[in-house]
């Protein structure tokens, strides 16, 4: 399963997050969020957190909300919100997700997806309509420590992706929540085996 924490912006909270086991690690690259980050700046960071951790366990992906500024992105998965169908992606050559609507899933059939309901507000989905999408999705979208481990068993997702769930304050993680959030991460999935980032 992929666990993706996102929102990251100081070498400090991306070192914490994959110490307590989490494989994926986001980056916001739209200049109108609190949570942006340049992309000098996420290289910075990546270079660092690659010093302390094997660059194969781990996945860093950039946050772009439409499709401009893709290239500059120093991460091996580009996450795209914001885009309407299939026929609106580049062709980058990296590993590719898209934010979804459930409603909008089937739009891109090709392309790994990333439901979320709220585009990036952090609200909960309606989970009726996440588990009528009949393909493999990671969930976005209000996820916590409260509820992680019930999303997970209701829905099955391939990933969780957590933001504003695990923050004391827009960009800077809260050490405890991190800590709660993976650990019902991994009692949901029985903690039979280290998480996967594929």
């Amino acid at each position: 399963m992929i666990v993706k924490i996102c929102g990251i912006t100081s070498v400090e909270d991306a070192l914490l997050a994959l110490e307590l086991e989490a494989n994926a690690l986001g980056f916001n690259f739209w200049p109108s969020s609190p949570r942006y980050v340049s992309p000098e700046s996420a290289q910075r960071i990546i270079s660092e957190v690659q010093k302390h951790f094997d660059p194969s366990s781990f996945l860093t992906v950039g946050i772009l909300v439409g499709t401009q500024g893709w290239e500059q992105a120093p991460t091996e998965v580009l996450q795209f919100h914001g885009v309407r169908d299939a026929a609106g992606l580049p062709e980058t050559g990296r590993r590719t997700w898209v934010a979804v609507t459930p409603q909008l899933a089937d739009r891109f059939p090709s392309s790994e997806i990333l439901i979320d309901s709220s585009w990036g507000q952090g609200k909960v989905a309606d989970w009726e309509e996440v588990a009528r999408v009949n393909r493999p999705f990671i969930l976005s979208g209000g996820l916590g420590p409260e509820n992680v481990y019930a999303s997970i068993e209701h829905l099955r997702p391939v990933g969780v992706d957590v933001c504003s769930g695990v923050e004391k304050s827009p960009g800077r993680k809260d050490p405890e929540k991190l800590k709660r959030f993976l650990g019902e991460v991994k009692r949901a999935i029985h903690g039979t085996t280290r998480i996967s980032r594929q």
